[in-house]
């Protein structure tokens, strides 16, 4: 008897709608700040906060994101055999993908660049606004953030995969980038209070992942690495 390995529809469909619930709990942490921290959350925001204020909060959201994505990673990787979900490719056999997901990243920073005047690369510019608030503890924040930007990718990666496969299902056009459109229609309108010109930057950001995912066979490495470099450089 051929024993069921692949997720349902429907199962997918409800954690697909519940992940854009995941990535707000960097909103839901910040009640907790103040309550933790009271008045040492700064009049002129998070960033100004002192370092231990900015990892605590960090590490919180880092525990609440990397379990939900360490849990959807192992169950993808044991029930979805037939990798309709996510392909979960070695480094070496991505390695096109990865070539080309370092270009489009490369060039949608510096397309950043151009419209924004943004900082590049970012961890540095980063970094050296923790060294300038912080002093020689900068190194403890900026490594709490780059790990939450680390968890952050991974949960993207991850809504892609599962709002791709659920209409494919629905709609039977495969080639369409389905797991692009859904994450701006969620994560990237998030980002609306940031301005109309980064929710628009965010749109042609959701739709090259979305895209790269579908273009090379829904690998693992291709559109991580793409997500991650949009918060490293």
């Amino acid at each position: 008897m051929h024993c069921k390995t692949q997720w349902s529809l429907k199962k997918t469909l409800i954690i697909g709608l519940v992940l854009p619930t995941v990535f707000a709990l960097d909103i839901l942490v910040m009640p907790l700040d103040q309550y933790l921290w009271g008045k040492e959350l700064t009049a002129s925001g998070f960033f100004s906060s002192p370092w231990y204020v900015q990892v605590v909060h960090w590490a919180l959201v880092i525990l609440g994101w990397g379990t939900v994505g360490i849990s959807l990673i192992h169950q993808i990787y044991s029930k979805d055999k037939d990798s309709l979900i996510l392909e979960f490719s070695s480094f070496s056999k991505s390695s096109k993908g990865i070539v080309v997901a370092i270009i489009l990243g490369i060039a949608l920073a510096l397309g950043e660049l151009i419209l924004f005047s943004s900082s590049f690369p970012q961890f540095v510019h980063e970094y050296n606004s923790f060294v300038s608030h912080h002093g020689t503890m900068a190194f403890l924040p900026s490594l709490f953030q780059n790990i939450y930007y680390i968890a952050e990718s991974i949960l993207i990666v991850l809504y892609i995969a599962i709002m791709q496969r659920v209409f494919d299902v629905l709609t039977k056009k495969t080639t369409l980038p389905w797991g692009g459109i859904t994450l701006f229609f969620t994560w990237g309108l998030f980002h609306i209070p940031k301005g109309w010109d980064v929710t628009i930057w965010l749109a042609f950001f959701c739709l090259a992942s979305g895209i790269l995912f579908t273009r090379f066979s829904k690998q693992w490495w291709p559109v991580f690495i793409i997500v991650w470099l949009n918060f490293f450089i």
